[in-house]
């Protein structure tokens, strides 16, 4: 890959990277150190949010961000008048949404392109039936030089503002790996891992029903649950649940982990479960992490993992909400360890192949590199 010169583009980089630790700002901060290795990269953090439960939430706090954020990139608009300007449109919600009017009415103009990176699903029906909102929406994101979505299954998401040009772009991200085969184990537990968010639509209560039949068929199981709760009334729902089917020594509850804390988890495991229904899914980077620790996958067949999981090869898809399907294809993969390792090993391939760092940047150079072409 060439490294920056005076002939590659600026790029104007807007978004928020950890904290909080979110699939969206985790793989912002991949772009930009990727990034950085082979352009001039001006970053602008948005510093909207230091918990995921503040996340879409009103403060006067945000207001003064959001000046000092139009301020800051008009800034740099001005310095690098030939720049690409990349930005992350908000989730589906009127807050974040309001703030992306605000701030790219005021500063779009002044950027020689404009790529807009959706991280999350589900603008298009949130917008219907309000047309206003929908009006102003298209002024903030009509007609991008560019879209990019991480997924073939999320490319309707932008057409509604009309783009000249829409690309799926998989997320991608360099993980230490181990030889590629898990641990052998031979105690009769079966490990299942859930990552994400804590919250009804990532699948946590179909996760907890989906325990509580596995332990009347008797099937031996640990099962952990890594990321932080949506809400306390979900946290004490789901809680008293778990109590009610006396699970409270089999699901345990890890809180937020990183680093080689999580990496642990993924090597603990023999099955990630994934079984989300989320609104804004797009991708499901937690699925491309158990690929790369040679796990075999049980999702639902829902947009974003339906792209990454090949459904019989690196795991088992199922429709979304169907506690059965979940409970039958975790069986299968717990009395099989065989085709669980060799659908771990198919999935680590497949991470080898399409999910890595290097062609996740080498993807988004090529696209800026292109449209600087196009924009002179």
């Amino acid at each position: 890959m060439e490294k920056a010169t005076n002939n590659l583009p600026t790029v104007i980089l807007v978004g928020q990277t950890p904290p909080p630790t979110t699939g969206q700002s985790v793989m912002i901060q991949v772009l930009l150190d990727g990034l950085k290795r082979h352009l001039r990269v001006e970053y602008v953090r948005m510093e909207f949010s230091g918990s995921v439960q503040e996340m879409g939430k009103f403060s006067f706090r945000k207001v003064s961000t959001l000046v000092s954020l139009i301020f800051q990139t008009r800034f740099l608009l001005r310095r690098y008048p030939d720049s690409v300007l990349y930005y992350p449109p908000a989730p589906p919600a009127l807050i974040p949404l309001v703030r992306d009017i605000i701030f790219l009415c005021s500063v779009r103009s002044l950027a020689k392109a404009v790529i807009f990176h959706y991280h999350a699903y589900g603008m298009g029906g949130f917008l219907n039936n309000r047309k206003l909102l929908y009006r102003l929406a298209r002024l903030a994101y009509g007609r991008a030089d560019l879209s990019v979505v991480p997924t073939l299954s999320c490319a309707e998401e932008p057409e509604m503002f009309f783009p000249r040009r829409i690309e799926a772009v998989p997320y991608g991200r360099d993980l230490p790996f181990v030889n590629g085969i898990q641990e052998e184990r031979n105690d009769g537990i079966y490990r299942i891992l859930f990552v994400g968010i804590l919250t009804e639509g990532k699948g946590i209560y179909d996760l907890v029903e989906t325990v509580s039949r596995l332990v009347v068929l008797g099937v031996r199981i640990e099962v952990r649950c890594v990321g932080v709760w949506q809400s306390s009334e979900e946290k004490k729902s789901v809680e008293g649940m778990v109590e009610r089917n006396n699970l409270q020594g089999i699901i345990q509850f890890c809180g937020h982990l990183e680093g080689d804390d999580l990496w642990t988890e993924y090597r603990w495991a023999d099955v990630l479960f994934f079984p989300t229904h989320y609104l804004f899914e797009t991708q499901g980077m937690v699925v491309v992490e158990a690929m790369a620790f040679s796990l075999p996958v049980v999702a639902s067949n829902w947009r974003g993992p339906c792209d990454v999981v090949k459904d019989g090869e690196t795991g088992i898809l199922c429709d979304a909400g169907c506690i059965g399907d979940y409970v039958d294809a975790l069986v299968r993969l717990y009395k099989n360890s065989g085709l669980r390792k060799e659908m771990g090993s198919a999935g680590q391939q497949h991470y080898q192949s399409s999910f890595t760092e290097e062609k996740y940047i080498r993807s988004w150079f090529d696209l800026i590199c292109e449209l600087k072409k196009t924009a002179t």
